[in-house]
């Protein structure tokens, strides 16, 4: 993706100069059945996120939680990055910050192919139920997390809400907290009225937990 390196640079880089500090992403799946359960979880973490120095990272489509998380962090001020492959550039969100089209590495554009940089991109993720898009994305940050750990650099922190009666990629995320160090990497975050600590979890992990930003 070398491509895109000298865009993102310079994106980051403006981000540093507006006092942004960390880079939150938001996780997780499209389907109309959990819209509610879903824009509620979303809602809540901003409100604990409001006044921080964040920008908040979505798939950039204008549907399902990319949409929710886009329209809520735009009321709380926050700077909104998309990134999306090729095939989904029809489906963008128009008022984007910041825009990533990620072309493929091999043959067609494929939904997916965005998660290598969406990985990279992101301090901490907040995964909200989720399906197979959004597993992608975890499989990257926990590849990303075992080498990071090897070379005693700090991880993509992950914050897994898990939704009610449904298994979601959420409950993965959950599973692999259980072989994790206690709050090393993950929260222990069972159900959708825990979003609060959810989120706190990941203030806390990414030093955002100081007075000076409120």
């Amino acid at each position: 993706m070398e491509e895109y390196n000298q865009k993102v640079q310079e994106y980051l880089e403006s981000l540093r100069r507006q006092g942004i500090e960390k880079i939150i992403a938001f996780s997780g799946g499209a389907d109309e059945a959990f819209e509610g359960r879903v824009r509620k979880v979303v809602e809540q973490s901003m409100h604990e996120f409001r006044g921080l120095p964040i920008a908040v990272l979505t798939g950039g489509t204008k549907w399902g939680l990319p949409k929710y998380a886009s329209e809520v962090a735009r009321n709380y001020s926050f700077p909104v990055i998309g990134i999306y492959p090729q095939r989904g550039l029809k489906h963008a969100i128009a008022n984007l910050d910041f825009a990533i089209e990620v072309s493929p590495r091999y043959a067609g554009s494929e939904w997916g192919d965005e998660s290598e940089l969406y990985a990279k991109l992101a301090n901490g993720v907040e995964i909200i139920g989720g399906g197979a898009g959004t597993l992608i994305e975890l499989a990257h940050v926990l590849k990303m997390n075992e080498a990071r750990k090897k070379d005693n650099k700090g991880p993509v922190y992950i914050s897994p809400v898990r939704l009610e009666g449904v298994r979601t990629t959420a409950d993965i995320a959950y599973d692999f907290s259980l072989k994790a160090s206690p709050g090393e990497i993950f929260p222990v975050v069972e159900l959708i009225e825990d979003v609060v600590n959810a989120a706190k979890f990941l203030i806390e992990k990414l030093g955002l937990d100081n007075q000076n930003y409120r």
